[in-house]
């Protein structure tokens, strides 16, 4: 059984919320037990999206004890698993791991870049792969994959439709970085303050 895992800044939990929610090809949704997982997991239900919430430790014994098959229609999360590994898809459920991660890191590069490999290598551990729902984020986190060059399983990345790793997270919502920099270009008063 394929696992996706997540780490994604809370600014972005709306939309990791939105998009897991309308994926029905996650079988089992798991999120990291903490306080920083309160607001996603508050939202996924009111979407009416089923997860449960689980420690680290209980996450590997909880996905070493479970199989399904299934023959619903891939989704979002599932087609692109399938895309990077199809041999690992196979007819099972893709099982999906979400970190959330607490929106003060930003204050200190450093902080946020020790946080965030911290968390990629202890989801590694049971993972297929790992989606970083975060961008270069004032290129603290540039370097992640030259970084982690010794993990078991691929790190992907948010990209914006140049196929361009997403400067940060309001180059996210605005649509990719060629609109975040033309936006800023065009309002430099507003992002001089």
């Amino acid at each position: 059984m394929p696992v996706l895992s997540i780490v994604v800044c809370r600014m972005l939990e709306d939309e990791v919320a939105h998009l897991l929610s309308a994926d029905e090809q996650i079988r089992e949704l798991i999120l990291v037990d903490g306080i920083e997982s309160i607001r996603l997991s508050a939202k996924l239900k009111a979407l009416g999206r089923p997860h449960i919430l689980l420690g680290l430790p209980q996450i590997a014994r909880n996905l070493g004890q479970k199989s399904w098959i299934s023959n619903l229609q891939p989704g979002l999360f599932s087609r692109w698993m399938a895309r990077l590994r199809p041999s690992r898809l196979g007819k099972s459920n893709l099982v999906v791991v979400v970190s959330p991660l607490r929106i003060g890191l930003h204050v200190s590069l450093e902080r946020l870049r020790t946080a965030v490999y911290k968390e990629i290598r202890q989801l590694a551990v049971f993972s297929d792969g790992i989606l970083i729902f975060y961008g270069r984020c004032g290129n603290s986190l540039t370097d992640v994959e030259k970084d982690l060059f010794d993990l078991p399983c691929p790190l992907y990345f948010l990209n914006d439709e140049q196929g361009e790793r997403i400067d940060d997270c309001i180059a996210a919502a605005l649509g990719g970085n060629e609109i975040y920099s033309r936006t800023l270009a065009e309002h430099q008063d507003v992002a001089s303050s």
